[in-house]
């Protein structure tokens, strides 16, 4: 099952999940958006893990921009290993937390 892309106008911001929360048992969902990334995260944390897991794939700017961490130099010029890393636990302290809960 793959989520990707913007969303046609008009549609609401968390389509994406409700598109996820109907695809109950899906496996394997592979999203390739930042467009309602905390609403997919949200219908993400509602499924079975043993027949739904989750595969983001962004660029390093995506991932900066969805953790809040700044690039130097902007988005044209990429970010270094160590921006990557910072941003790369910043999403997951985001949306994962403290607790150990299941990581979408």
């Amino acid at each position: 099952f793959v989520i990707m892309g913007s969303m046609p106008p008009g549609l609401p911001e968390d389509y994406y999940g409700q598109v996820l929360g109907a695809a109950q048992g899906a496996g394997r969902v592979v999203v390739d958006t930042v467009v309602g990334v905390p609403h997919i995260i949200s219908a993400l944390r509602r499924t079975d893990p043993a027949k739904t897991d989750a595969v983001f794939k962004v660029n390093a700017a995506e991932l900066c921009r969805m953790a809040d961490v700044a690039v130097a130099g902007g988005e044209a010029d990429g970010a270094d290993a160590s921006t990557v890393r910072r941003a790369a636990s910043a999403f997951l302290a985001k949306h994962v937390g403290k607790t150990g809960e299941r990581c979408p």
